[in-house]
């Protein structure tokens, strides 16, 4: 499996070298500092693709950038890309309701709390590279169509099964083929089994292309036109049921290992929970701790969902 158009690099070689390491942060500092969720291998993949691997073929989709973290990145890479003509480059299009949910990052110690409006601090984030994006302010329901190709999109605003399909519909079919790429920042983590679900059901039409182990962010690159009837399929994912769920979910966990892998097996535990198949997720958690050292991160998103089913029993002693 090749990376996009840099000869014959393989994805296994790309995960020891991690070239975006040669970066750091104050090379996206310069154009912003923003108090980003992301971890630092994280924003350092964001800017070391805008910057590397852009090739000016069509837009960069940010979708919740919350405070602005992932956005400096991009449009820090962009500005910074020697490759693609200044004439070529497309601002990056940012898109957030930027209203504060109170479920994401901790916005309190700037004096936002639930309910409030916190766009001028993504403002004030990207003011340094400003030039390098669009806002588009506002729900995202309310944005039916894209009619510009998609080089990168971004995904951090999936939180619910019916957002993702909308986000789906609307900016998938938009990606260009070969050189777009889909990056998920909360594939490898516990919650959000529609995601996985979503990229299994089109898995023939995506090549994985995982870049630094330990962290939630993964990319996929479009190999395949994605099939005509794709909405049809995409909203059909709703009447998946909690068995056919783990099915996808432990294909997709199947494709990482060591760390990665327990991160995913939290994922099909916590879907194990919330279809009550206690006994399974309790055999498969202690498995997880016994034999394979679960990480605290792991371990912690099948708390959360553990919390939300008090009748999980002895899954709670567990942990």
């Amino acid at each position: 499996m090749l990376l996009l158009k840099k000869g014959l690099q393989f994805m296994s070689d790309l995960v020891d070298t991690s070239p975006w390491k040669a970066y750091s942060l104050g090379d996206i500092y310069k154009h912003g500092k923003p108090e980003a969720m992301l971890k630092r291998d994280e924003m350092l993949y964001l800017y070391w693709l805008a910057r590397e691997y852009y090739k000016g073929k069509g837009d960069i989709i940010d979708l919740g950038p919350l405070t602005g973290g992932s956005t400096v990145c991009f449009a820090g890479g962009l500005a910074d890309n020697k490759n693609v003509p200044d004439s070529e480059k497309y601002p990056v299009q940012s898109y957030d309701l930027f209203v504060y949910d109170g479920l994401w990052g901790d916005l309190s110690k700037r004096g936002i709390f639930p309910g409030d409006d916190f766009f001028n601090l993504f403002a004030e984030t990207i003011a340094p590279c400003s030039h390098m994006v669009n806002a588009h302010k506002g729900d995202i329901f309310e944005v039916t169509e894209y009619d510009r190709d998609i080089e990168f999109l971004f995904v951090d605003l999936a939180k619910s099964p019916a957002l993702f399909q909308h986000v789906a519909k609307v900016f998938f079919p938009k990606v260009i083929l070969s050189d777009g790429l889909v990056i998920h920042q909360d594939y490898r983590f516990s919650g959000m089994p529609y995601l996985k679900a979503f990229q299994e059901t089109f898995h023939d039409c995506f090549e994985l292309i995982p870049f630094a182990r330990d962290v939630p962010t993964v990319a996929f690159r479009l190999i395949k036109e994605l099939p005509d009837d794709f909405d049809q399929q995409v909203d059909a994912l709703s009447n998946l049921s909690g068995s056919e769920l783990i099915t996808l979910i432990d294909r997709a966990r199947d494709r990482f290992e060591g760390t990665d892998w327990l991160i995913m097996e939290s994922s099909s535990i916590s879907q194990l929970v919330l279809n009550g198949s206690f006994d399974e997720a309790e055999e498969r958690f202690r498995k997880a701790v016994v034999n394979k050292s679960m990480n605290d991160a792991a371990r912690n998103w099948v708390k959360i969902a553990i919390s939300q089913h008090p009748q999980a029993g002895s899954l709670t002693k567990l942990l």
